[in-house]
């Protein structure tokens, strides 16, 4: 391949061709005969018609921020595979998605109107967009420990900042620990310095007592980034196995307990929660990590309140996966909670 910059378009042209059209056919997250839309009732709209490069997809607006409804997750190109017991996952996941692998499927993301990442390889993120005419947009998030002073949140701030995402949030895993410690003071510290910096300021978080607690506070952040997924799938946790914190204890080796296979202990709670939410809400491993299929996982997350869904995608599933938003978007008569973004 050239070292010439060469834009978006022409480096689709040259990379994704290689992929082949069977892989779009035989993606294991939506295969080209499954439903577009579906209710937890199981009724189902007609499957989504294939249609070409650079597309549109809806966008919610965070700040001064528009970001697309749906956004790119980027565990899946670190390896970072949430397999339950299946050890060879992660080993494969890194092996398959190789540097050029990535770029590749970048630029699909903004072929089908993508236009945000969460978290991700900034190095790369900003090589794809330099080198391949890309405007991707990053969610950065931001590292907080317990045993941070205020000068360290903010320098740890302007680090962040000097990567150039276009929002920064808490991370979820220090979210938790913070609020699991009674130091919300230092997650409210943490987007007031975000916000001091111009950027829309966020607070990630897989237990939704971090949710409570910034409400019961008044730390109002711009938006939650917060697990959501329904609970009906079958490596789920028991009911009377569910433990809030149960990530920080490690897995269980019997059946029906935690063994990384759930991240929303509670999602009808969490959606009664967020109701009565005024920040925007993106909503994360809405898939539970791929044991959901997208046509429940999407419709669900958007249908009862979510304003924005993070998913994790190989190259071969984006195009089916964006044009299933667009069709769940289009479809949705009525939501649980208002547009927040």
């Amino acid at each position: 391949m050239s070292r010439e910059r060469m834009n978006r378009r022409a480096f689709l042209g040259t990379s994704v061709t290689t992929m082949g059209a069977a892989s779009l056919a035989t993606s294991p997250m939506l295969s080209s005969n499954s439903p577009a839309v579906a209710g937890d009732d199981g009724s189902v709209a007609p499957p989504p018609e294939p249609g070409g490069a650079e597309r549109e997809m809806p966008c919610g607006t965070i700040g001064k921020v528009q970001i697309s409804r749906l956004i790119l997750g980027s565990n899946l190109m670190g390896g970072y595979a949430h397999s339950r017991d299946l050890a060879y996952v992660g080993p494969l996941m890194r092996a398959y998605n190789t540097e050029e692998k990535i770029m590749e499927t970048l630029a699909l993301a903004e072929a089908e109107g993508i236009n945000t990442i969460s978290q991700g390889d900034t190095a790369v993120i900003k090589k794809y967009n330099e080198q391949h005419g890309g405007r991707l947009q990053q969610l950065a998030p931001l590292h907080v420990d317990v045993n941070h002073d205020p000068q360290q949140i903010r320098d740890a701030v302007r680090a962040t900042v000097d990567q150039g995402p276009v929002a920064i949030y808490v991370f979820g895993h220090d979210s938790d620990q913070l609020v699991r410690a009674e130091r919300a003071d230092l997650i409210a510290t943490a987007v007031q310095y975000v916000r001091d910096e111009g950027l829309p300021a966020g607070v990630g978080g897989h237990s939704l007592h971090v949710v409570l607690e910034c409400e019961k506070h008044q730390i109002a952040p711009d938006f939650y980034f917060k697990t959501f997924h329904r609970d009906n799938y079958w490596s789920r946790i028991l009911t009377e196995h569910r433990d809030e914190y149960c990530w920080y204890q490690g897995a269980s080796s019997d059946p029906g307990h935690y063994h990384d296979n759930m991240w929303c202990m509670d999602p009808e709670r969490t959606a009664e929660v967020m109701r009565d939410v005024s920040a925007a809400w993106i909503a994360f491993k809405v898939l539970a990590a791929g044991a959901i299929p997208p046509q429940m996982g999407f419709s669900y997350a958007l249908r009862r309140g979510a304003d924005f869904i993070v998913v994790g995608m190989f190259d071969f599933q984006v195009r089916e996966n964006a044009e299933l938003v667009r069709q769940t978007l289009q479809a949705l008569k009525q939501r649980d909670r208002p547009w927040r973004a």
